[in-house]
C-alpha cells in the first residue's frame, strides 16, 4: 500500500474527530514548554483487530488541548495527521481506539495558551502486534492444554505472588518461553467472586490489558494471542478486587 493510501485509510477511520487543522501550532516564546507525555503507554486489542491507546501526560492547565497523532514523520505536516480535542485544560489522559496494530505512531499534545499553541514533544511508541487475530475467546480452565507440571493436573499454577487461592498462568508455565508467532493462552482463577484484570507488561515498558472483567469466581482462560515484540521478558499481573489489588503474577519469554 502506498504512503497515500495509507493516510485516507487512517484519516477514513478516526471520523469523529476534530479536523487537523484546529491543531496548527502558533508562534510561541522560544523557551516555553509544552505538556509532557508519559511514555507508560497501555494499549487494549480491539476487534479488527485494531488497538485502543491510553494516552497520559502533565498539562500546562493554561488552555484548551487537542491531541494530534500521525503515521507519519514530518513534524505533523498539514493534512497528514488527525486531531481529537478540544479537550478540557485540566484533562491529563485520553483514550484512542481503532489504531493500526504492528504500526509505528507520533503523537503530541498541543495545547491553546493565551499566548499561542504549545505542542509538546513528540512521542514515537509502536502499536503491539501481539493482539489475536481473531476474537479472543474465553474458555473453561479445564480446556487449554497444559503440559504436566509439579501442580498435577491443575492448570493454573499458584505463583509466588499468588493469594488466597488465585493465580495467573501460561501453558509453559512460569519463565517460560514462546516464539514470535505462537499462541498464547492466559489462564487465571481467583478463588472467589471478583473484578478481574490481567495486565502484561513488556520489556519496552508498555503495557497489554489481556482481560478486564468480572468474573463469578469458576475462573477461565482467554485466547489465543500471539507472543510477538518487543523479544524479552513479560510480566502478567492478575489484579482483582474493589481496588484492583494484585492477586497473583507469572512470567514468560519471547524470544
Amino acid at each position: 500500500m502506498r504512503p497515500a493510501q495509507v493516510a485516507v485509510a487512517f484519516l477514513a477511520a478516526v471520523s469523529l474527530l476534530t479536523v487537523a487543522s484546529l491543531g496548527k501550532p502558533g508562534h510561541v516564546a522560544a523557551d516555553a514548554q509544552g505538556a509532557v507525555l508519559s511514555n507508560a503507554l497501555v494499549f487494549d486489542c480491539q476487534p479488527g483487530p485494531t488497538v485502543r491507546a491510553h494516552f497520559q501526560w502533565a498539562g500546562l492547565n493554561a488552555g484548551l488541548q487537542w491531541v494530534d497523532l500521525s503515521l507519519f514523520d514530518n513534524g505533523f505536516a498539514p493534512d497528514t495527521f488527525v486531531s481529537s480535542g478540544a479537550l478540557t485544560p485540566y484533562q491529563s489522559s485520553f483514550a484512542w481506539d481503532g489504531l493500526y496494530p504492528g504500526a509505528v505512531h507520533f503523537v503530541r499534545v498541543n495545547t491553546l495558551t493565551p499566548s499561542g499553541w504549545l505542542a509538546s514533544q513528540t512521542m514515537i511508541f509502536l502499536t503491539p502486534n501481539d493482539c489475536p487475530i481473531f476474537p479472543v475467546v474465553a474458555m473453561p480452565l479445564s480446556s487449554v492444554p497444559y503440559p504436566s507440571t509439579p501442580y498435577g493436573s491443575a492448570p493454573c499454577a499458584p505463583s509466588v505472588a499468588g493469594t488466597q487461592g488465585a493465580c495467573v498462568s501460561t501453558p509453559r508455565g512460569d519463565f517460560g518461553a514462546y516464539g514470535i508467532g505462537e499462541a498464547v493462552y492466559y489462564c487465571y482463577s481467583t478463588g472467589q467472586p471478583s473484578n478481574v484484570r490481567i495486565v502484561a507488561f513488556k520489556p519496552d515498558g508498555t503495557q497489554l490489558v489481556v482481560l478486564d472483567g468480572y468474573d463469578n469466581g469458576a475462573g477461565g482462560c482467554v485466547g489465543p494471542f500471539q507472543a510477538n515484540v518487543p523479544l524479552g521478558l513479560r510480566t502478567v499481573e492478575l489484579l482483582g478486587g474493589p481496588y484492583y489489588q494484585v492477586l497473583a503474577q507469572t512470567h514468560f519469554y519471547v524470544r
